[in-house]
């Protein structure tokens, strides 16, 4: 017969040691976990080879010692094979996989079966507590691992145990171990043919592993000693054969897959490099001023249109240190409409915890795939519209500050079943980091161009004070004359008229100096909180009575700072007053038409003032429900008002912005959406304050991250 004869055993299994040796190879180039693993269990068949070998040699057939060896090598190559197909998946008790522990089971069984000489019902009893024991912990593995085909393994397990429990109690104690090689070779065929599908390679190592699970059925299932001894004398030779095979067919699959790789890199090369081509002709340069929402408009239909991505959303922060969507390309209205809230809802405590959460789920160094779950509210919409996870990139400035984020949704179709890898987010990075130095810069010509412009106006506004200073106090002077060198009526009216406007007009050239040179005497240490809560108490009561509700969002403490009390609580009240004066200038039927047709509720006449601090600075934000500034990069500006002609000089927020500047801070405005407008006041704080604040009652930066609600409660109380 061809499967007898050792001269051709010999030949192949010298053929699969150099088989197992070639597994080498691919492993090197790929350090993959499932090549490292077929490598070790095609060795482990070799090794079982050779004991074979000399078991039917010189050495004696039944010697424990090679019938130990043996078995082991049976069982592990065979769950080897296995688990290269499998997840790993944990025994916590053990804080070990349970196919190491299935491993170490049947490694125990194989001393019992082999070195246990003495047989007796305690033997049998405790090699069936050991079956017992492997079966339970091949249903834990196989229930807990998501990857295994239930319905068709568990069938393949019972049937395995009970012929093992059948070979025990008639004698023969090897036996379950050849049925645990079937039952797991069988399974191995079965992940042959759900991962490799069709491929020639995988329906030839399929077909050898089911060839190579029947053997052990075909000796349970003949009792008959004379056919018993046919198949033993030709075990080896076809055990040997039939193992050749599958691992040639192994290794075929091993270059297939390596050749599919390098076509799936070689299109990814390609992919990224149209995509970072495309990204490279976008111009994002944003003039001084202008709304960051077109540039993210155009950002999200290119991530669209030419990344694996087929929904994308801009996060951008605003003043309220919130975030809004800025921008979408495939996402339908109710979604960014929960997206909206969710950004609402993220405040600065949540974003440092959120961001703490990401550094474990990192696709790369500047992206992470993000559970949006540990966000959600109960009931929340995303998790009815099924959004609960994205890849998210961080919108940062030159200062490591987040800006913003894109957030990447759903993939393209020919696109799901990759697996997402750093390249693959490489163009979407440099277009992110593209927009955000294109918003930054921006916003720092913006703040440049005003601070140049403001001061030319400065002293332009200088000069032509002391200039007019001199011919208004002669127009004053002689008005005082005519009205008191006359005794007609008429003439002491014009007179006092004249007086009256000319006190006007000085005090108007006197605000011209204070903007041009306002100088902070009387410094001294502000106690900010203080001073806030003052303005909520002395302003609510009248406010409240306007149908104007008064909200401050105060930490008990905040670092005191340096200057003039006086002229900073002059700062406040006026910002205080230009949020009473929009908010009373609203037309009520306009703005609820505005809003219905939104599809939003209409806001209720509201003045918020917010007060936090970082390493650097204090931040007050005085932000109101009013029609917001018809320009806000104009507000600063001397005479520039929106009032009738005689209600206001325009000179409040210019005076503002020059008392700031001189306590080194920065005074920003800006409009919200959908309705209303804030003023932000940046004060620095000084170095060795600060860490005295900071480090002695930290509790007190963790009251900014409390809800608005809870400050007001304080207040009002």
């Amino acid at each position: 017969m061809l499967f007898q004869g050792l001269p051709f055993g010999i030949i192949a299994l010298a053929m699969l040691a150099g088989l197992a040796c070639a597994f080498y190879v691919p492993y090197k180039r790929s350090r993959s976990s499932m090549t490292m693993l077929w490598m070790v269990g095609w060795v482990i068949v070799v090794l079982r080879s050779i004991l074979a070998h000399l078991q039917t040699g010189q050495v004696h057939m039944h010697a424990p010692f090679f019938h130990l060896l043996s078995g082991i090598c049976i069982a592990t190559a065979s769950i080897i094979f296995l688990w290269s197909f499998s997840s790993p998946t944990q025994c916590r008790p053990l804080r070990m996989p349970w196919v190491v522990v299935l491993m170490l089971v049947v490694v125990t069984y194989c001393a019992f079966a082999t070195l246990w000489l003495q047989h007796s019902t305690l033997h049998v009893i405790s090699l069936l507590a050991l079956i017992a024991l492997a079966v339970y912990t091949s249903l834990r593995w196989l229930i807990t691992a998501g990857d295994m085909p239930k319905p068709i393994l568990l069938p393949v397990v019972f049937i395995s145990a009970a012929l093992a429990v059948l070979d025990v109690t008639r004698g023969d104690y090897f036996g379950p171990i050849y049925l645990l090689q079937g039952a797991c070779n069988l399974s191995t065929a079965i992940f042959l043919v759900r991962r490799y599908r069709a491929l020639p390679a995988a329906i030839l190592t399929a077909a050898s592993f089911l060839l190579w699970s029947g053997i052990p059925y075909v000796f349970f299932f003949s009792p008959e000693p004379g056919l018993q001894t046919y198949i033993i004398r030709g075990y080896l030779d076809s055990v040997s054969l039939i193992a050749l095979i599958a691992a040639v067919g192994m290794l075929m699959l091993l270059l297939e897959e390596e050749v599919q790789i390098n076509v799936r890199g070689r299109e990814r090369e390609r992919r990224v490099r149209q995509e970072l081509e495309a990204y490279a002709q976008l111009d994002l340069h944003m003039m001084p001023g202008s709304d960051p929402r077109l540039a993210a408009e155009r950002v999200c239909h290119l991530a669209a249109e030419h990344s694996i991505f087929q929904q994308a959303m801009i996060f951008l922060r605003d003043v309220k240190q919130s975030f809004y969507v800025a921008a979408s390309d495939g996402m339908d209205a109710d979604l960014l409409r929960a997206l909206d809230a969710l950004g609402q809802r993220m405040t600065d405590a949540r974003l440092r915890d959120f961001q703490r959460d990401l550094s474990r789920q990192r696709v790369s160094p500047h992206s992470a795939r993000v559970n949006l779950r540990a966000l959600f509210l109960p009931g929340d919409p995303l998790e009815q519209l099924n959004f609960v996870s994205a890849v998210s990139i961080n919108l940062r400035s030159q200062t490591g500050v987040v800006m913003g984020s894109l957030l990447l949704g759903a993939r393209k179709p020919h696109n799901a079943d990759e697996d997402l890898r750093p390249d693959d987010l490489l163009p979407l990075e440099t277009l992110v980091a593209k927009l955000a130095i294109a918003i930054e810069n921006a916003m720092l010509t913006q703040r440049l161009l005003r601070s140049e412009k403001l001061a030319g106006l400065g002293q332009l506004a200088g000069g032509v004070a002391h200039e007019l200073n001199n011919p208004l106090t002669v127009v004053m002077g002689y008005s005082e004359l005519m009205s008191d060198a006359t005794d007609m009526a008429e003439m002491r009216e014009q007179a006092g008229i004249i007086h009256k406007e000319s006190l006007r007009m000085k005090e108007i050239v006197e605000s011209l100096v204070r903007f041009w040179r306002p100088t902070p005497n009387n410094s001294q240490q502000i106690n900010l909180t203080q001073m806030l809560r003052d303005i909520y108490r002395l302003r609510s009561p009248d406010l409240e009575r306007q149908g104007i509700h008064l909200e401050m969002a105060v930490p008990p403490v905040l670092p005191e700072i340096s200057g003039n009390p006086d002229q900073l609580k002059q700062v406040f009240l006026q910002l205080l007053n230009n949020a009473v004066e929009a908010i009373s200038s609203v037309d009520n039927a306009e703005r609820a038409a505005t809003a219905q047709a939104g599809g939003l509720p209409t806001p209720a006449h509201k003045i918020r003032v917010d007060a936090s601090f970082d390493e650097a600075k204090l931040h007050i934000l005085f932000s109101d429900t009013g029609p917001g500034f018809r320009d806000p990069h104009r507000v600063f500006d001397p005479f520039f008002t929106t009032k009738q002609p005689g209600e206001g000089t325009g000179l409040g927020l210019s005076i503002c912005y020059g008392i700031v500047r001189e306590h080194q801070g920065e005074i920003n405005a800006f409009n919200l959406h959908p309705f209303g407008a804030a003023v932000v006041v940046d004060l620095p704080l000084r170095a060795g304050l600060l860490q005295t604040e900071l480090f002695t009652e930290p509790e007190d930066h963790d009251a900014t991250d409390r809800a608005p609600q809870d400050h007001d409660e304080s207040l009002t109380s």
